[in-house]
């Protein structure tokens, strides 16, 4: 026994509570990821896994512009690892543009270990309309196009970028066989289980976790021996004549062919660009993958209007400038950054004038030949600019004022529990002065003396508690709402009341029972 409750009645109201309140967070951040809101609730340090967390912070990054968009010019890299060791930093590579060029831009690299194209596409779905220019680069060689569909279709789950792609559920429809399943919870659950393995709870409140974006300085480059033991690694596992390069290559290219279209019909120009290679190292190994890649990269760039350029052939690296075959150290990414600052500069300054309009292309300007049998209609995400209208926002305050209304009554029954909680059926005859020494008692003899005092459960005080802190974050959630105009939809705000509910209502009926078993069954 426990406070006048048996344990397993304890039990039941605990294990009651794990099995509903995890759902309702779960479901909180997610709605926070996909409106961008994580950005106002923790700042990148905290949601961090660990330094090197590059698909936390590419998830994190892309949230914030969907909570705040630039407003000027903007400079995305996307790509594998080899992309995150193109530059220095972000600042230098925009301070360079803006220094070559005369425009101000934000850069950002949203490059990560393993990206592949599927990756890409749902980076860019989730990136903001380009209302003053931008240019998304992609940056890939032969190992880009070896991802296998699974690989691929992984990132419908939210692996590993938490982040939700309407483009790419729709290309996997036309391209996978049959509609694709899974969304971004299972990837938000592994990051969750992930993140407590690694930092536990109290991180949010810790210290936070600077980024490490190179991380091979440290190291100094590898052997040429080491190096040519790579590129053997890769001709007999990935690029065999019966492996994933040639296996997938055309599910790939038709991933970076998405890619371009979606990033033409949002306002960016797109710049392909092969990683740096370090040619010491691999010699001609590669060019049977270069001869099957390039030509369609080339084809890709007169369809769709986009730009494609080697710069292994522009700048004189040195083996010793990298760590692998692909991985620059800092001698050689101070090499590659004015080039690539050159190219990017180059591309805006002739292709996006100084005043812009808000981009609205048809589907002839993203297609330009008009004959890419895998295209499909673009899309301009124009929610973001279009105000909303009166009606719009009374609609919006009704709903909310609705929300609070049902906020109350879903919350008002197990409330009016808490008064059968501190006072038991079997004990309200007492109230009356019925019992034992009453005066109403006569075979008591008529005393008058009043019944020693029975200790009370503290439980049902706990569950008031309790109570109260469930309803008053749910009514500050409301209110933030209402005063914030919405950041939170409706449904997310009327989904966690009705958790909250729940949990107040699993809860009351539990601790009832217990009451009643200590009673008597009465």
């Amino acid at each position: 026994m426990l406070g006048g409750v048996r344990i397993a009645t304890v039990a039941r109201v605990v294990l009651a509570a794990l099995a509903v309140v995890p759902f309702g967070g779960l479901g909180a951040f997610r709605e926070q990821m996909v409106t961008g809101d994580i950005a106002d609730s923790v700042d990148q340090g905290r949601f961090l896994i660990a330094r090197y967390d590059d698909n936390g912070r590419i998830s994190y990054q892309v949230a914030a512009l969907k909570n705040k968009p630039p407003k000027g010019g903007q400079v995305y890299l996307l790509g594998g690892s080899a992309v995150r060791e193109w530059t220095t930093s972000d600042e230098e590579l925009a301070g360079a543009i803006e220094r070559r060029c005369g425009r101000s831009v934000r850069a950002l690299t949203l490059a990560s270990s393993m990206q592949g194209f599927a990756n890409a596409l749902a980076i860019i779905d989730n990136l903001p309309v380009a209302r003053r220019g931008g240019v998304v680069v992609i940056g890939f060689h032969q190992a880009s196009f070896a991802d296998s569909q699974s690989d691929a279709r992984a990132q419908l789950s939210g692996v590993p970028l938490l982040m939700e792609s309407p483009a790419l559920r729709e290309f996997f429809a036309e391209h996978g066989g049959g509609k694709p399943s899974g969304n971004v919870a299972t990837g938000l659950r592994k990051y969750l289980a992930s993140y407590l393995d690694k930092r536990g709870v109290p991180a949010f409140r810790g210290r936070p976790v600077e980024y490490l974006q190179h991380r091979y300085d440290v190291r100094g480059p590898l052997s040429l021996a080491a190096k040519q033991a790579k590129v053997t690694q890769f001709k007999s596992n990935l690029g065999a004549p019966n492996g994933p390069f040639f296996t997938y290559f055309d599910l790939n290219a038709a991933l970076l062919r998405r890619c371009a279209m979606l990033a033409r019909s949002k306002g960016y120009e797109v710049l392909l660009m092969e990683n740096p290679q370090d040619a010491a190292a691999v010699g001609s190994a590669y060019d049977v993958y270069k001869q099957k890649y390039r030509p369609f990269c080339r084809r890709l760039v007169r369809k769709q209007a986009a730009h494609y350029v080697n710069l292994n052939t522009r700048v004189a690296l040195h083996d010793t400038d990298f760590y692998d075959l692909a991985h620059l150290l800092r001698s050689g990414s101070t090499k590659w950054t004015p080039a690539l600052t050159a190219t990017i500069a180059g591309i805006i300054e002739d292709h996006q004038p100084e005043k812009t309009s808000s981009p609205s292309p048809s589907p002839s300007a993203a297609r330009p030949g008009g004959d890419e049998p895998e295209g499909r209609p673009d899309r301009v995400a124009s929610d973001e600019s279009a105000a909303p209208s009166e009606n719009a926002e009374g609609l919006a305050l009704w709903r909310r004022l609705a929300l609070v209304l049902v906020t109350a009554a879903a919350l008002l029954p197990p409330l009016a529990r808490y008064r059968a909680l501190r006072r038991p059926p079997s004990l309200r005859g007492r109230r009356a002065g019925i019992g034992r020494g009453s005066p109403a008692d006569p075979s008591a003899g008529g005393s008058r003396r009043r019944p020693p005092r029975r200790s009370r459960s503290p439980l049902p005080t706990l569950f008031l508690l309790g109570a109260l802190a469930l309803v008053g974050a749910v009514f500050i959630t409301v209110v933030v709402a209402l005063v914030a105009g919405g950041g939170v939809g409706f449904g997310g705000l009327l989904w966690r009341t009705l958790v909250a509910a729940a949990v107040l209502d699993v809860v009351s009926l539990v601790m009832m029972a217990g009451v009643r078993e200590r009673h008597g069954g009465v």
